[in-house]
């Protein structure tokens, strides 16, 4: 992956996480899940948007692809969790 495609992507995924809910019925499904399985992080997709923002960048990605061997992988899906 190049420098050129990783800002592309995380510009999408940031993209992606900032979009505000469009029904009620989509933000209610967002916290009524934290509140089912009792993990009540209401902030965690905040704290995602903070860590792509100030601690993720393409020499981080790489390092962390490199170690876990991402070039075996046909797809792979990352999560960001900030704690």
């Amino acid at each position: 992956m190049t420098q050129a495609a990783f800002d592309e992507y995380k510009a999408a995924l940031l993209s992606q996480l900032e979009e505000k809910p469009k029904k009620l019925v989509d933000e209610f499904t967002q916290y009524s899940t934290k509140v089912a399985d009792r993990t009540f992080e209401f902030d965690r997709k905040q704290r995602a948007i903070d860590c792509m923002k100030n601690e993720i960048d393409f020499a981080t990605f790489r390092d962390f692809a490199l170690k876990v061997n991402l070039r075996d992988c046909p797809s792979s899906c990352v999560e960001v969790y900030s704690s």
